[in-house]
């Protein structure tokens, strides 16, 4: 007797009660189901290009499938100690495209190093091909003449320009191409590549 009447004293709250899991259970009930995801692999911070990729360089990102490109890099452990062909801002999600080819990550001689250096335009461009001895040349700061930079340095390899578009990617509308260098020549390669594009001469290979 005396647990009905507490039942009946507390009717209201078990029925408030009773309610509010009623409602709960509907919700859950009509709430859609998560987004589908695909996990990419994009970079962890801004890289630049010419570095070799580590393990804490890279994170999984999930993206909606539709703006996943078709060749995106979903596996990190493939591109660890690969080389990086253009720079990649934080978030940047990576392509194979991106990489460079791994015979552009070993120096041709020992006590040389792997450089990468901007091209000014089409023509040096074709005079750069892989296996070619180079002699580089950038423009005086007063524009009165031109100054070498490197002679005979090797062509490792050539990445070609290429457009954005992708979810964090960037443009990049310039040939790029890594080259097998002194150390002492390759500070100079990069600080004058920086400042200016650089054009090539090339003699008889």
């Amino acid at each position: 007797m005396r647990l009905r009447r507490g039942a009946w004293r507390w009717r209201h709250a078990i029925a408030a009660l009773a309610l509010a899991v009623a409602a709960s259970v509907a919700l859950g009930e009509l709430r859609p189901p998560p987004p589908e995801t695909t996990s990419v692999v994009a970079a962890d911070s801004a890289l630049p290009a010419g570095h070799v990729i580590e393990a804490g360089d890279l994170r999984e990102q999930p993206l909606p499938p539709e703006a996943v490109p078709g060749d995106v890099v979903t596996d990190a452990e493939s591109v660890i100690g690969r080389r990086l062909a253009v720079g990649l801002p934080d978030g940047a999600v990576l392509i194979p495209g991106m990489l460079a080819e791994t015979a552009l990550a070993t120096p041709a001689d020992e006590g040389e190093v792997v450089v990468t250096a901007r091209l000014a335009d089409d023509g040096s461009a074709e005079l750069a091909r892989a296996g070619a001895r180079v002699t580089l040349v950038a423009p005086e700061p007063d524009g009165g003449g031109a100054r070498t930079v490197a002679e005979d340095v090797l062509v490792l390899g050539v990445v070609e320009p290429e457009s954005g578009g992708l979810i964090g990617g960037t443009e990049r509308d310039f040939t790029q191409i890594y080259l097998s260098s002194p150390p002492d020549t390759a500070t100079v390669i990069i600080g004058s590549s920086a400042w200016s594009p650089l054009s090539v001469i090339r003699g008889p290979d």
